[in-house]
């Protein structure tokens, strides 16, 4: 077996040059090969799943014969295994669960791993597709029954749409969940644990859009703050030319900003609107009251001449008129629909399975391998207070929340996943003790990560680590809305990823993010390549590959390689930072370091102090690891506004269009207007600042391996960035390479 073992990753180690179709094909043939040695093991208890099984099966056998066969449900397996398990009848080496080709319709159950199922190191149990990628999880239910419009209903339709939607009838026996629209924020990373109770709904495999006005863009223009505006009861002017449904219809949403922040968005329940004025008033009652500083009274005009907010109207009937759409009448339990494809009716689908279609809960020892999971509610796996669990070679898609989310979970891996098409974040990690400083030993790595943020689209990116010792390593991200990589705590490691077409839909946003924390010290940001992180520098907000946002302190950021994107690196406010080993190429600027002041300092210190606050920076493990932190918080107010202490070292500009380094007062200043300096101020050290256009010092510029050749300036420097294939995905397995951004 070990020796087999060597000789398969051997020949997985030559395909790399083969096309795509032949190295998936023989990586598929190998791994069949490898799971029925491992099937064959005896001294490991392995029971079979299949589509077309029976859980009244023993399910230990892959064939028929008699009470032998495989069960229907990988839950009855594991009710099995849990018996087994109590009786001392489990082997040696622990259980498998091997998944047969075909797709399980699991409607509202959920896969349920426990505490009764945990394995121990030597004896783990697994659940894993007996082909990897063939056996699908699916979260959703198809609709059935069928109608045409009632006349009351094509009265409201428009005359082409009454031709093309079609009704479905959902009983509560078999749909009983239809969930409600809910307010929701994203305008930061805190709030990505809540969860939607509305479903989706889907032709095919396609996502079909909530009802909407308009059907192109962003929506429609915001022009204003209504005279009628009160704190209890927002109001704005809008754009309504177009808009059908009349004043007043229930349960009508906008989806957008009014406050010309296009970094935030939010929902909100509307009340009532005047088509002539182009007044909306919004609805603040029940649990719908999330305007907050989000109200449209508090605006930025003077640093957003160009800017416009855009809102869209969701959920009304009367605004369901292009294919691809979809409203549910939750009162009389009826869907309408125009789809793409008239003849695709039996293929609608809505999801109804909630939590996360794997939900592991105060588990350890837990391997989940090979599967699909697909059309969830919320989340694809979704691991609680457990330890020591693996989620390796799952692909993830159309999820209505996170394709991973590990809260309160130690000592796992996330590997080889791919995760599309999500609703929420891709990979959620909330892991270790900022109290102790202990590891939370979470990693993501090897994983394709791509689109996204496609119910909530800022906020929500690839990968968000918080707490500490978390690690994201060797991932490709690529075509996002807002972030790639964010976090919140200390000491994680972001190292050698691929991040491409990112910030496709926002501004103020950095491809790898946090902000506003003077103690999130020790993070390391190693080695990773930046790419075509959406240029917004004809704004006042910009984006930078990496955003060190207001006070964010205390990192590494060493050997990365950035190219088209606004800025390289933007120090705002923060102290103690080291720069070391840096590329920007074809970037407005390599570097910015600004200073947080604004015309209120004192309203942005109190939440900054708070947030300090929250951690035991007085204590002696603090102190130890984080030597100097307590004396910068000892500084006073007037100091902490001003970037010190931070030490840049061997940053090349290649082909930049402004300049290495530039230095402004005020986050507030335009950066087209600051004057270009290589001179650092406020206790910061700059030394090796290189800027060139010169392409014959470096390996091959133009694919982004800017390692020195010998004799050249750069060399000189001692430089030493990432290497190409040193980043991303380095195994032979990766299959999606996107390189343009496809629309949402």
């Amino acid at each position: 077996m070990r020796q087999m073992i060597w000789k398969v990753g051997s020949m997985v180690n030559r395909v790399y040059g083969e096309t795509i179709s032949r190295a998936v094909a023989r990586t598929v043939a190998l791994s069949t090969v490898l799971a029925g040695v491992m099937a064959m093991s005896p001294a490991r208890t392995v029971f079979y799943v299949s589509p077309s099984g029976n859980d009244s099966y023993n399910g230990r056998s892959a064939t028929y014969t008699g009470a032998s066969g495989p069960k229907r449900t990988i839950n009855s397996a594991l009710a099995e295994i849990r018996n087994l398990r109590q009786t001392n009848r489990l082997a040696a080496e622990g259980a498998e669960i091997v998944v047969r080709p075909g797709t399980y319709n699991l409607r509202e159950d959920r896969v349920d791993i426990t505490a009764a199922d945990s394995g121990t190191v030597n004896a783990p149990l697994i659940i894993r597709a007996e082909v990897p990628g063939t056996a699908i999880l699916d979260g959703a239910h198809r609709v059935t029954r069928w109608i045409r419009p009632a006349r009351s209903d094509l009265a409201i339709l428009t005359p082409e749409a009454r031709q093309k939607v079609y009704v479905g009838l959902l009983d509560a026996r078999v749909f009983p969940n239809l969930g409600q629209l809910e307010a929701w924020q994203a305008q930061n990373e805190l709030s990505t644990n809540r969860l939607p109770t509305a479903p989706e709904v889907f032709e095919g495999n396609e996502r079909m859009r909530l009802a909407q006005w308009p059907n192109a863009g962003t929506g429609t223009a915001v022009t204003g703050v209504s005279p009628n505006n009160t704190k209890d009861i927002p109001a704005i002017t809008a754009d309504l030319a177009g808009f059908r449904t009349p004043s007043g219809t229930p349960d009508v949403w906008t989806v957008g900003d009014f406050t010309k922040r296009s970094f935030h968005e939010n929902m909100e329940r509307v009340s009532s609107w005047n088509p002539q004025t182009g007044e909306v008033v919004y609805d603040l009652t029940g649990p719908d009251r999330w305007f907050g500083s989000r109200h449209p009274e508090n605006q930025y005009p003077e640093t957003h001449p160009n800017y416009v907010s855009r809102v869209r109207f969701v959920n009304s009937l009367y605004e369901l008129d292009s294919p691809g759409e979809f409203y549910i009448d939750r009162t009389n339990r009826k869907i309408f629909v125009w789809l793409n494809n008239p003849d695709n009716r039996r293929n609608v689908a809505i999801s109804l399975l909630q939590g996360g279609i794997v939900s592991i809960d105060n588990a350890s020892h837990v391997t989940v391998k090979g599967l699909v999971l697909q059309r969830g509610r919320h989340d694809g796996v979704r691991v609680t207070d457990s330890r020591n669990i693996t989620v390796e070679d799952v692909t993830i898609n159309n999820v209505g929340a996170a394709g991973v989310r590990m809260l309160a979970t130690s000592d796992s891996v996330v590997r080889r996943a791919i995760i599309t098409e999500v609703g929420g974040t891709g990979v959620h990690v909330e892991s270790g003790d900022r109290t102790t400083l202990r590891n939370g030993n979470v990693v993501v790595e090897q994983s394709e990560i791509s689109r996204t943020g496609r119910v909530q689209r800022f906020w929500r990116p690839a990968i968000h680590l918080k707490g500490v010792g978390l690690i994201a390593r060797n991932n490709y991200i690529s075509d996002l809305p807002h972030s790639a990589i964010t976090f919140d705590g200390n000491l994680h490691l972001i190292e050698k990823n691929v991040i491409r077409n990112t910030g496709q839909d926002a501004t103020d946003t950095g491809a790898i993010y946090a902000n506003h924390d003077w103690t999130e010290w020790g993070t390391r940001v190693e080695y990773n390549v930046i790419e075509g992180h959406a240029r917004r520098m004809d704004s006042a907000f910009f984006n930078p590959a990496i955003y060190l946002d207001g006070a964010s302190s205390g990192w590494t950021i060493k050997g990365n390689v950035f190219k088209s994107c606004d800025v390289g690196v933007f120090v705002l406010g923060g102290h103690n930072n080291t720069i070391v080993d840096n590329v920007a190429s074809d970037c407005y600027a390599s570097l910015l370091i600004y200073a947080f002041e604004s015309s209120n300092p004192q309203a942005y210190l109190a939440g900054w102090r708070t947030l300090a606050s929250r951690a035991p920076y007085s204590s002696s493990v603090w102190q130890t690891t984080f030597p100097g932190l307590s004396a910068l918080l000892a500084r006073p107010d007037s100091e902490l506004m001003i970037p010190r202490n931070n030490v840049v070292r061997n940053f090349v500009t290649f082909q930049s269009r402004r300049g290495s380094l530039l230095t402004g007062k005020s986050w507030w200043d335009n950066p087209v207007l600051i004057t270009p300096s290589v001179t650092a101020t406020n206790e910061n050290q700059v030394t090796g600042m290189l800027t060139t256009r010169d392409a014959s010092m470096f390996e091959n510029a133009f694919a982004n391996d800017f390692r020195p050749r010998a004799g050249t300036p750069a060399a000189e420097l001692g430089f030493n960035p990432v290497a190409p294939n040193e980043a991303g995905r380095t195994d032979s397995t990766a299959t999606m390479r996107s390189t343009a951004r496809f629309g949402w």
